[in-house]
């Protein structure tokens, strides 16, 4: 019976690795295999019948697609990749099991050898623009290849320069991820010239096939610039029977005589005045803006990440032109005349930078240690142990705070770990199940990644207790800050950060500490690095934190409140100009609607109390019962 049950787990398993392969989906176990053989009882459930452990392990590394009680495959086999009796203390961390993430590897990379690339039908969706009117459009490619092009551009400046500052990193990073070089790199390779960006019209820009324009003919009708429904073929003698000359000579009288300024007699006829006027052929040209030239290239980058791979992705956007992989030139001698030995370029792979502990100090292992008493305790709470701790002490240490020599601040891991998790997050999103729209794919991202979110989980896991600094003015915001949150259970909303009077209609925004943001941020940038890079080690540390969330939002996709007043309101909510306070510091902005109330918000700026009146109005307005019919 053993040997029977262990070939129908190596059958079982060549079955998974292949759905593997054509899927990319994958479970990692990291429990003792147990294979169950299962049968019908007399009820008709399942019950296992008997269990053995597995000690052979596979060659290969085992990635195991997990199956349901529901699933009666021919396969018979059951791998149990998960303790129902693990505990779900944070203090038990290394005993705990892992969640469903495990269901989506972001390190899986098939193998590119031979590989045939993205399938012509994501080819043609990434071509896609929305205003084709088609079934299928660029937009979730372009969503997914945005938030992976900052990722990959991140970490390779990260670990290129391990000596500039987070400023300019940041300056660099927003000259390579810009709309315009996005605009001039796809232009370089004439994707605009395969871009879909009108409507499928039969009768006025479709060519069948075999069939083309001449280039004097298409000059012709460029000229004269009238459409093809002003051309009456009844008017026009057999064409077959007119050389390309001719034909376009008769297209220059026929455009003469529309033309007022050519015109010998009649009445005037401006071109600008024909409907449906377009200054160039339909049929052989169409205008596309520059930044859906961008939107392209962003989603052939998502094309390729979803078909082809990180790495796949990596050397298409190496060989857009964009610095994300190191180069190697092979040295060779180049004869013009003969293309075999044109100059060779390979990519390598990018290296995870030096451990940021300096050693210029005496004894820094005894320091590091020294500075990092009780924060075993904080690796508990996340379930991640540090394997180089001078990447924890970094993540936790503010500018200000002098006594820590052996490290630099954490801003340069924040603009690592802000790259990270934001493609964490909008791959998660985009690999949801339930295939988001684009519109709502968008607004996930945008509620899920923001200071908000992060600052209110970092106090959720304690960030606070651990999170080094010597600024008075930052305790007092942080202070403020950690004590809303534990009055209001540490549940996430956006009605809790805001100070009102009950019978006023003026409400003030909470600040929230930005640089708790930044060090939620920053402790995914340092086991994303101390991991080797791995975005797997970071998501199963990151999702178990905000699992709830995710699928709360996921569920009920929010909307900013601005753009939900305005739906609500279209025609009567209107927003006045911002005012300056005496204290010179914030801005006021009100928010009238019309026949219900004048409400104002305050905020550190225009952006932030022209959110905070348009919360204040939606919740007087929930209150009085204003907004009940609309909803």
């Amino acid at each position: 019976i053993t040997e029977k049950y262990a070939l129908q787990f190596h059958e079982a398993c060549e079955k998974n690795l292949l759905l593997i392969k054509e899927s990319s989906m994958m479970v990692r176990s990291h429990e003792p295999l147990l294979i169950q053989r299962k049968t019908k009882n007399g009820q008709g459930s399942v019950s296992p019948v008997e269990t053995l452990e597995l000690t052979d392990a596979p060659p290969l590394p085992l990635l195991i697609l997990p199956t349901t009680s529901e699933d009666n495959s021919d396969s018979g086999v059951c791998i149990d990749s998960e303790d129902p009796e693990a505990s779900s203390d944070p203090e038990d961390y290394e005993d705990e099991q892992e969640d469903s993430v495990a269901m989506f590897s972001f390190d899986a990379q098939p193998d590119l050898e031979g590989h045939p690339g993205p399938s012509p039908a994501i080819i043609l969706q990434a071509l896609t623009m929305s205003n084709a009117n088609d079934g299928i459009n660029l937009e979730r490619l372009e969503t997914i290849g945005d938030s992976f092009l900052k990722y990959a551009i991140t970490t390779y400046l990260y670990c290129t320069y391990d000596t500039i500052h987070e400023g300019k990193l940041s300056h660099l990073r927003s000259k390579q991820v810009s709309n315009l070089n996005l605009y001039r790199l796809g232009r370089r390779k004439v994707f605009g010239e395969s871009m879909i960006a009108t409507k499928f019209e039969p009768h006025d820009n479709w060519l069948p096939p075999c069939y083309y324009v001449p280039k004097e003919l298409e000059q012709a009708l460029i000229e004269a610039g009238v459409p093809a429904s002003h051309w009456n073929q009844a008017d026009l003698p057999a064409l077959r029977q007119l050389s390309r000359e001719e034909i376009c000579r008769l297209v220059k009288e026929r455009s003469e005589e529309l033309n007022p300024n050519t015109a010998p007699g009649g009445t005037p006829l401006s071109l600008e005045s024909l409907p449906c006027f377009i200054p160039y052929n339909l049929l052989t040209q169409h205008s596309i803006p520059d930044k859906s030239v961008a939107d392209c290239v962003e989603a052939l980058i998502g094309a390729y990440l979803i078909s082809c791979g990180p790495r796949g992705a990596l050397l298409f956007m190496a060989w857009l032109g964009i610095c994300v992989l190191p180069r190697h030139d092979v040295d060779g001698q180049f004869d013009i005349t003969d293309p075999s030995t044109c100059p060779q370029v390979t990519y390598g792979s990018l290296k995870a930078p030096k451990s940021p502990l300096l050693y210029n100090v005496p004894n820094p292992e005894c320091q590091l240690k020294s500075l990092l008493n009780g924060y075993d305790a904080f690796e508990r709470r996340i379930g991640y142990r540090f394997r180089d701790r001078s990447y924890l002490l970094q993540s936790l240490t503010h500018a200000s705070y002098s006594p820590n020599r052996l490290t630099d601040c954490y801003q340069r891991l924040e603009f690592l770990g802000d790259a990270v998790l934001d493609y964490l997050i909008t791959r998660h999103l985009y690999e949801d199940t339930r295939q988001h729209s684009p519109g709502a794919l968008t607004d996930l991202r945008s509620s899920l990644v923001n200071n908000t979110i992060f600052a209110s989980l970092a106090v959720r896991y304690s960030f606070h207790k651990y999170f080094r600094h010597l600024s008075p003015g930052l305790s007092e915001v942080v202070d403020r800050f950690v004590r809303i949150q534990e009055e209001n259970g540490h549940t996430i909303s956006e009605e809790y950060y805001l100070i009102e009077e009950e019978e006023c209609e003026e409400a003030e925004d909470v600040e929230v500490p930005k640089a708790l943001g930044d060090v939620f941020e920053s402790v995914a940038g340092a086991i994303f690095l101390d991991s080797n890079m791995s975005l797997d080690a970071v998501w199963r540390v990151y999702f178990r934190m905000m699992k709830a969330e995710i699928e709360q939002f996921s569920t009920n996709v929010p909307k900013s409140p601005i753009r939900e007043l305005l739906e609500l309101e279209p025609e009567t909510a209107k927003f006045g100009k911002p005012e300056k306070l005496a204290d010179g510091r914030r801005v006021r902005v009100t928010v009238e609607v019309f026949g219900k109330g004048t409400f104002k918000g305050i905020g550190r700026n225009y952006r932030i109390a022209k959110c905070t009146a348009a919360k204040c109005a939606l919740k007087q307005l929930k209150k009085k019962g204003l907004l009940s019919r609309k909803q």
